[in-house]
């Protein structure tokens, strides 16, 4: 089960709730979901670090605020844009990161993986088009009404922090993050499934595991101006892009490069 501690609204837009997963342990697993209506004010872009150095809070804070977000997360660790790095190809295929979720911009997205693409990466371009991006992770864990455990094949199954994407049927684009990492608490992956059967097979269009372990962030700003970073906090950690919310309707994803 999970406990919901505090919740409070962004912008009166963006829902932000805390509290803990119990696994066993006496403080059990911090947990931060951040909701938003896919037809609402919000939709989820993609951005680019301004230093291609090691992941920190203050790099979180310096990037929200030049985009003037109330949310900026952790995303996946690659793109396609970055795929043509041999740093990248190695790790791709050494830790079986080959997952693939792409947008249009406007809080729509699809799934497939780097081995299925094809042909299909011609389509994935048509989709994302100017607004729009991708993110290579982990990969789909569930889609088209079906769970898919074949995600994980590089990643050790073990405690760990986790940031999941979801889109829900009710039209509600989630980013939930549990973390973790260092001192052996967070979640392996059949915790990971157990905290989407309770948000509900039912009611999830999408579920997809982006990158975790210690990149896991979550930035947010309130109304009063007060800023928060949480998450699995190793530094240092190399990491090139990230979520951040931007206004519907709102610039190219070229304006952000």
């Amino acid at each position: 089960p999970h406990q919901l501690t505090s919740s409070q609204m962004l912008d009166g837009a963006v829902l932000i709730e805390t509290g803990n997963l119990q696994d066993g342990s006496t403080e059990g697993v911090p947990l931060k979901i951040a909701s938003w209506e896919q037809n609402g004010k919000y939709a989820l872009r993609l951005g680019y670090y301004s230093q291609d150095s090691g992941l920190s809070d203050d790099k979180l804070i310096k990037e929200a605020r030049g985009k003037g977000t109330p949310l900026l997360s952790s995303a996946g660790w690659s793109n396609y844009g970055y795929l043509d790095n041999p740093w990248d190809q190695e790790h791709s295929k050494a830790e079986g990161r080959d997952g693939v979720l792409y947008s249009d911009g406007e809080n729509h997205f699809k799934s497939t993986t780097i081995r299925e693409t094809g042909q299909e990466i011609y389509q994935i371009f048509d989709y994302t088009g100017l607004k729009g991006w991708n993110t290579v992770s982990f990969g789909t864990l569930y889609k088209d009404g079906k769970v898919d455990t074949s995600w994980p094949a590089g990643d050790p199954d073990a405690k760990n922090a986790r940031s999941i994407l979801v889109l829900t049927k009710s039209g509600l684009v989630k980013i939930i993050q549990t973390y973790g990492h260092t001192n052996g608490t967070g979640l392996n992956h059949k915790e990971v499934y157990q905290l989407l059967d309770k948000i509900g097979y039912n009611n999830i269009e999408l579920a997809y595991a982006l990158d975790g372990g210690g990149s896991t962030r979550m930035y947010t700003k309130t109304d009063d101006g007060q800023e928060e970073v949480s998450g699995a906090k190793v530094d240092q950690r190399i990491s090139r892009i990230f979520f951040y919310l931007a206004p519907k309707n709102s610039g190219n994803l070229d304006d952000d490069q």
